[in-house]
């Protein structure tokens, strides 16, 4: 699925650096690994293909607003899981980004599948001894995440998605659903009909989010608008050191700090002669770690 034209350029290992420990949370949460089920769904967007990607990397602020009402239909009237600024996080590594809380159920509770559900409260004592109590707490819980520069997943719903630019104006979505190769089928289904309900090109919240997408787009390519600045200085003070949680941490979801992330990658990469040249953001902890598994978090190195 990951390649690379360049003859210098890095590994994949390299590339992910320490963001491997949050991305084995989707991937390596129960022996047998992972899949991609039920082919790829592919729609365009009248939008900037950043716009995707910065709001999966650390956007939970626009949650609780925009996905109110279909999270209501969806669930008994019970409104988006409040946001535990205490207990939630943004984890940066080299633009890549994950934003989440630990409270271990609110993204599966957002999929409106009480069988799948149980079916994670089933296997979460299996997932605390595979990859520790904090990653047991974390999956499933309201969060997302980014792979720089244009890969997206929400963890607990199992959307995976690339953003492919087709201009600065249009890009094309190109979606699956993730599971679990030794899944139930019958859960296994639960899951792709949960996710086509939320974020298939007709779901509940994709609607709500290709929305805002396309109309920021717009607002901005407005003359006044281009003249003006964007703030991205939400929880800039929150920043902290974390003796579990790899990379560049803050804590509280409501936040900019992977969006900031993100957009330093990205002049990174636009100022560097060559990609082995560009800083560490952070330098990594697990160089040298083949198997993010048993590695409860940076007190283990």
């Amino acid at each position: 699925m990951f390649a690379t034209f360049a003859e210098d350029g890095p590994s994949l290992d390299a590339w992910l650096g320490d963001f491997r420990w949050y991305l084995d949370m989707l991937l390596d949460n129960e022996d047998g690994g992972t899949e991609l089920i039920g082919g790829c769904i592919k729609s365009v967007m009248n939008a900037n293909w950043k716009f995707g990607v910065e709001n999966f990397i650390g956007d939970a602020y626009h949650a609780g607003w925009t996905h109110d009402s279909g999270c209501r239909s969806m669930n008994n009237g019970e409104p988006f899981p409040p946001i535990d600024m205490e207990n939630s996080y943004h984890a940066s590594v080299n633009g890549h980004g994950w934003e989440f809380g630990t409270e271990g159920v609110g993204d599966l509770f957002l999929l409106g599948r009480p069988k799948v559900l149980e079916y994670y409260e089933r296997i979460r004592p299996k997932m605390a001894q595979r990859l520790g109590e904090m990653r047991s707490k974390i999956f499933g819980s309201v969060a997302s995440a980014s792979i720089f520069p244009n890969v997206s997943f929400l963890p607990g719903i199992s959307t995976f998605r690339q953003w492919q630019p087709k201009g600065p104006m249009e890009f094309e979505l190109k979606t699956w659903v993730i599971v679990n190769k030794t899944m139930p089928d019958d859960i296994k289904d639960e899951i792709t009909k949960g996710v086509m309900q939320t974020f298939g090109p007709g779901g509940t919240f994709e609607m709500d989010d290709g929305e805002n997408w396309s109309n920021c787009t717009t607002v901005n390519r407005g003359v006044i608008t281009r003249h003006e600045r964007l703030h991205y200085r939400c929880g800039i003070s929150r920043q902290i050191d974390h003796d579990t949680l790899p990379g560049i941490v803050y804590r509280g979801q409501y936040n900019d700090a992977n969006q900031r992330g993100f957009y330093q990658r990205w002049l990174d990469m636009m100022e560097a002669d060559k990609l082995d040249t560009m800083p560490q953001r952070p330098e990594p902890r697990l160089s040298g770690v083949g198997e993010t598994r048993n590695l409860p978090g940076l007190f283990a190195l």
